[in-house]
This record gives C-alpha cells, structure tokens and sequence, in this order.
C-alpha cells in the first residue's frame, strides 16, 4: 500500500534471494521521515520456512505485517530495509486535539495494562438531551496517555445497584473512526455513544459502567479497583 493512517498496518511480500553462506534469522526494517530520521524500526524474520536448508542463489519469498506508529503525523515517510529503499508511503494522520476539552462531569480516572503500564485516562463525558425513541446520547472524553498497538473496544453499560446491564453501546471510538492503535500520545478524543434507554428508565437509579477491552482476548483494561470505570450521579 502506498497510503496508510496511523495505527494501522502495513503488509509487505518480499522476495530475497539467499547470496552468502551464512544467514540471520532475521533483518531490519525502518521507517525515516523526509529528513532522513528513523521514526520506527522493526525486527523482521527471515522465509526460512519449515527448516529445509535454503542454498546459496535460492530464492523464497516471504511475508510481514508491521504497525505504524499511532504518533506518526502527516507526511511522506520511507521504508528501509538495511540499505535498500522499498519504497515511499504517505501517512494521513487525523486533526489532533492536545487541548483539555469543557466536559459536564469529569471523572479523570486512568486504564492500564495488568501490570500498571499507562494507556489511556477518561476525563470526562458529557450528556446529551434525550433523542426521539427514548435514545441518550453522551460524549466522552478520552486521553491517550501512551502510543496503543492494540485497537481497544470501549464499552458503555448502563447498569442498576445488582450490576446487571440495562443498555449498552460497544464499539471503536468515534463511531469506529478512531482506533486507539491511532491515537497519539497525549491526545484528547472525543468519543460519542447512543444508549436506548427502556421505557420508564429512571437515571437516578442507575450507573455506567465505561471501559476498554481487546476485541481479540476479551481482556480489559483495569482501573484502581476493577476492570472498568464507574460512573453515577
């Protein structure tokens, strides 16, 4: 691919003919701005296959998926690998944010891995007036506190005092444009979620519950005390 948004991956096939009698397992990929400067680098293995002895004049070819960079901004960028020039791709990056937005309850409460690496901090979300057909929308507000390889999920449950779900919303943030392997560190985003609330629903009464999660795992980010956000009036 030629054009590629932060966060996202890049597939390459590459065909390498085997030229010395000794071999490493594995080369190195770069990734330099217009300036020269690398701004990423990656370890990538080598098609030695299942094993079989690869001779000398042997070609094979081989395939590896990198991530850009959540950080990366706009511009056109180069792919190295050792010496050689692969090629040029044009990183589009989102309008940033890295201003603290107005919220209407603020929550400041931050997500880490298990073992207590940063990755992001709601700030706060803000309500919105009800929507025909009983519908509630709310904006979050969240900061990305380290660059996330991972394309969290958030989850937004609306839950009574027993705990059980009332209403939810469950998606990649901002209506699944931006996916927090895009997120720069240190920027705010902004995040909105619509919640069908059952005829009847008292607001009073209930709390939310807002996290993010590893679609793939199923495991979630933690808080403090458990593996989401609580929120209530």
């Amino acid at each position: 691919r030629t054009v590629a948004a932060p966060g996202e991956g890049v597939l390459f096939n590459l065909f390498l003919e085997r030229t010395a009698a000794s071999l490493a397992e594995t080369t190195s990929l770069t990734l330099r701005d217009a300036t020269g400067n690398v701004q990423q680098q990656w370890e990538i293995d080598l098609p030695l296959g299942d094993g079989t002895p690869w001779a000398v004049g042997e070609r094979r070819r081989g395939q590896q998926i990198v991530q850009l960079s959540g950080n990366l901004e706009s511009g056109t960028y180069q792919f190295w690998l050792e010496g050689i020039q692969l090629g040029e791709i044009v990183v589009n990056a989102p309008v940033r944010l890295f201003e603290q937005p107005a919220v209407e309850t603020a929550v400041n409460s931050p997500l880490t891995l298990p073992d207590g690496s940063p990755q992001a901090t709601l700030i706060g979300l803000t309500r919105q007036p009800l929507m025909a057909g009983n519908q509630l929308p709310l904006i979050l507000v969240w900061r990305a506190d380290a660059a996330m390889p991972t394309s969290y999920r958030v989850f937004v449950h609306l839950v009574d005092e027993a705990g059980s779900i009332i209403t939810q919303s469950d998606g990649q943030p901002a209506q699944w444009t931006r996916p927090t392997s895009g997120w720069a560190t240190g920027e705010f985003v902004l995040a909105a979620h619509l919640l069908a609330l059952p005829e009847g629903t008292d607001l009073a009464q209930l709390a939310l519950r807002v996290g993010l999660y590893d679609a793939q795992t199923g495991e979630r980010l933690v808080s403090e005390t458990a593996d989401f956000i609580s929120i209530s009036d």
